[in-house]
């Protein structure tokens, strides 16, 4: 009975470490890295294209375009004129 529970007991955490792994596998070891950068509209450009030279190979562009017009409450991204800045968050 004894080495059953053992047995029990060394399956069961060789389980959690597998789960474990695979949970670190998915997620990372812990949160990104980030950093702020402050862009501004060109004449003629666009959010998204500011934000598409301001990030790096580790951005989703339409995600750091969609959190930045959340962030400021922009409803409409033609709104959005030359000159104006915006802080914008990438992955380092």
């Amino acid at each position: 009975m004894l080495k059953m529970l053992k047995s029990i007991a060394v399956s069961i955490s060789i389980i959690a470490v597998i789960a474990a792994l695979g949970y670190v596998a998915i997620n990372g070891m812990g949160p990104e890295e980030t950093y702020e950068v402050e862009i501004e509209i060109p004449s003629g450009g666009t959010l998204y294209q500011s934000v598409a030279e301001a990030a790096t190979p580790n951005d989703n562009i339409n995600e750091v375009v969609w959190e930045t017009l959340r962030k400021y409450n922009v409803q409409d991204a033609g709104e959005i004129q030359p000159g104006q800045k915006f802080t914008i968050t990438l992955k380092k």
